[in-house]
């Protein structure tokens, strides 16, 4: 996981997170919307800690929740325990 800022350019590279996941995330600052977070749920989870976006990561848990099931449970309780969600 790797971001850089360079300081002779407005460029931010962020390479830990997809582009449609950081493109949501926009989208969400936006708009405080996030269409695709059932589809993204886990990366908008990261996103939500890593950058300090409280609602965004209460969105995510919140999807994971209802679209908990035995194929993505595990992922689901790997992702929770590493992001500090309270069970």
């Amino acid at each position: 996981m790797k971001e850089e800022c360079s300081s002779n350019s407005n460029i931010i590279e962020i390479n830990c997170f997809s582009l449609e996941a950081l493109e949501e995330m926009v989208n969400y600052l936006y708009t405080g919307k996030s269409p695709n977070m059932d589809k993204m749920a886990l990366e908008m989870l990261g996103i939500g800690d890593k950058y300090k976006l409280q609602q965004l990561k209460l969105m995510a848990e919140e999807s994971m929740v209802h679209n908990l099931s035995i194929k993505n449970a595990c992922n689901y309780l790997v992702c929770g325990e590493l992001y500090l969600v309270k069970f």
